[in-house]
């Protein structure tokens, strides 16, 4: 993996509880990271692959946008990717939040001729409920994720074992949501906050991750920016 301008303003790298490692990187117009092989995905030794396609993969990293807008390109160099990929790729991710927001993707014709499959999309209130981290089913290819508006930034969290799941809920500006500790069957949880927030009379910092121990929490926006909020469980 590449980075092309992308960086991490001034160092932000946490380590939680010798857990797992949050990172938020920034990027300007332009800016990219790029996998340009296929064979240097993350736990490249013990993919999960879609039970009816062999160049299908569960998504490995664990990337989401916390701000601005981005363009994900998955290209191919010979005739391995067909019609039949890129149409499983978009029934596995046809329940993905970030589909209901400000969101493009070329057409299945489009992506065979060009050999390019390009999704956009630009950051906003869209997971109005508790919802699995989009795009978990991707095309197994080479990768460029390009930033389409300056100051975009990216949440990446990695573990030892890549065995911690992302859910995602947004709140917007001054609105409070209930989170329920069960949401699912998960018993080591955190939360991750992107922006200040308040959880009952106690002030939330941007970038804070907390162990999420109470059954149901009280979170309210107190920022001017949408909140996104990241459940990290195992």
């Amino acid at each position: 993996m590449i980075e092309y301008g992308f960086h991490t303003p001034g160092g932000w790298t946490k380590n939680i509880d010798d857990k797992f490692q949050i990172t938020i990187v920034t990027g300007n117009i332009g800016d990219k990271i790029h996998r340009e092989l296929k064979e240097d995905v993350i736990n490249a030794d013990n993919l999960t692959y879609d039970g009816e396609n062999t160049n299908i993969i569960k998504r490995e990293n664990k990337i989401s946008v916390i701000k601005g807008q981005i363009q994900k390109t998955i290209y191919w160099n010979n005739d391995d990717i067909t019609e039949a990929d890129i149409d499983r790729i978009k029934v596995l991710n046809k329940n993905d939040k970030i589909r209901k927001g400000t969101f493009t993707e070329n057409s299945t014709l489009g992506a065979i001729t060009n050999k390019k499959y390009i999704i956009t999309y630009s950051f906003n209130s869209d997971y109005d409920v508790i919802a699995p981290n989009s795009m978990q089913w991707v095309l197994h290819s080479s990768h460029i994720l390009e930033a389409l508006k300056d100051d975009t930034r990216l949440f990446c969290l990695v573990s030892e074992d890549n065995d911690f799941n992302i859910n995602i809920i947004d709140i917007p500006v001054g609105e409070t949501k209930t989170i329920n500790k069960n949401y699912n069957n998960d018993t080591d949880k955190y939360i991750f906050f992107s922006q200040n927030c308040s959880v009952g009379d106690t002030q939330i910092n941007q970038y804070d991750c907390k162990k999420l121990t109470t059954d149901t929490i009280n979170v309210k926006n107190e920022s001017n920016e949408i909140l996104r909020i990241f459940l990290i469980s195992r």
